[in-house]
């Protein structure tokens, strides 16, 4: 493997450099069968078992409707002279153990099974064909694209007779291979996931939510002193006294200034945090279950902020403000604080 990545790279370097259009492989019949076989001891699906591809990008491969033993009597009525890797002798590697022992039975059992082969290589390639006409079809009944989130609707997807072909044709390009993990998902708790190596597909509700994993960890707390007028990250808040109230948005909140203790935190929410929410006097409430409440999916929970003054949430960012910080009758300095969406 690591010497086709190097094999490869080159190749794309000779494209670059020489303006080449094409690269030519030799692959051919016997290759694509022993492929087939690897794959099929693998567990692949039915895009492992259609055979090498005839063309990938600018990968061209011009021989493979032709076995081994044909073009070695071709090259040698023509005194064509080859290169024999010595690697090819070898059982040590998997496909050398194939070529060597296993494809000479078979065409031993079937004399034309080169023939018979070829044949079903190309049924499986049109049922392939079919499959992925499907899926794109299918698609856009069940997922919703979300910048880079995917959402699959649980619901639609198990009125679907073979819901889990389909996930596996949607999935697979991410890396994914723990399947029966992955279909279990369906009917597990909110809150299970799954990850690849660069995704992570979570149930929240009637959803499998597919997004990419965070590369890069951000502080999860920052701290707002008296003056600063304004915040730029990791959310965009501004601060500014006002004489009187005006409407109050879900991007707006107005505060008694002096009940505030400084440094303000603006941090992520924990699993421990409670409030007491606007218009509810004396009453908390946990935060997890005020966002549950909500209906906030999973991952948006992970992007919840609160702003705090002496460890008391004075606003959950966005959605709802806490009672002990309002104003009232004895207010002298109201502070509004905006968020900037």
């Amino acid at each position: 493997m690591a010497a086709r990545e190097l094999r490869y790279d080159w190749f794309n370097l000779q494209l670059n450099d020489k303006q080449f259009a094409y690269v030519l492989t030799g692959h051919q019949a016997d290759d694509d069968l022993e492929t087939f076989l690897i794959n099929l001891s693998r567990g692949t699906g039915l895009e492992g078992l259609i055979g090498i591809p005839n063309t990938n990008q600018n990968i061209l491969r011009p021989m493979l409707p032709f076995s081994r033993l044909e073009i070695e009597e071709y090259a040698k009525k023509n005194n064509i002279r080859w290169r024999e890797d010595s690697s090819n002798e070898t059982d040590k590697y998997l496909r050398n153990n194939i070529r060597h022992n296993i494809t000479p039975l078979l065409k031993e059992l079937n004399p034309s099974f080169s023939k018979s082969f070829q044949a079903t290589l190309k049924h499986l390639q049109q049922a392939q064909s079919l499959v992925e006409d499907a899926t794109i079809l299918i698609y856009n009944l069940i997922v919703t694209d979300e910048d880079d989130v995917k959402k699959f609707n649980i619901p639609e997807l198990k009125r679907l007779p073979n819901f889990e072909a389909y996930l596996y044709q949607w999935l697979n390009p991410f890396g994914f291979s723990a399947w029966d993990d992955i279909y279990s998902l369906i009917d597990a708790q909110s809150g299970k996931q799954i990850l690849s190596n660069d995704y992570r597909l979570l149930k929240d509700r009637n959803y499998l939510i597919l997004t990419p994993k965070n590369k890069k960890l951000e502080p999860n707390s920052y701290l707002i002193n008296v003056n600063q007028k304004e915040v730029k990250k990791p959310i965009k808040l501004t601060f500014s006294e006002v004489p009187t109230l005006s409407s109050t948005l879900n991007n707006v909140i107005f505060v008694d200034a002096k009940k505030l203790k400084y440094p303000l935190e603006l941090r992520l929410w924990d699993e421990g945090d409670s409030f007491q929410p606007f218009g509810m006097n004396g009453n908390r409430k946990k935060v997890s279950k005020f966002l549950k409440d909500q209906k906030i999916t999973l991952f948006d929970k992970e992007k919840i902020w609160l702003l705090c003054s002496d460890n008391q949430v004075v606003w959950i960012v966005g959605l709802r403000a806490d009672e002990r910080f309002k104003t009232d009758e004895t207010t002298t300095k109201i502070l509004q604080i905006r968020l900037s969406i």
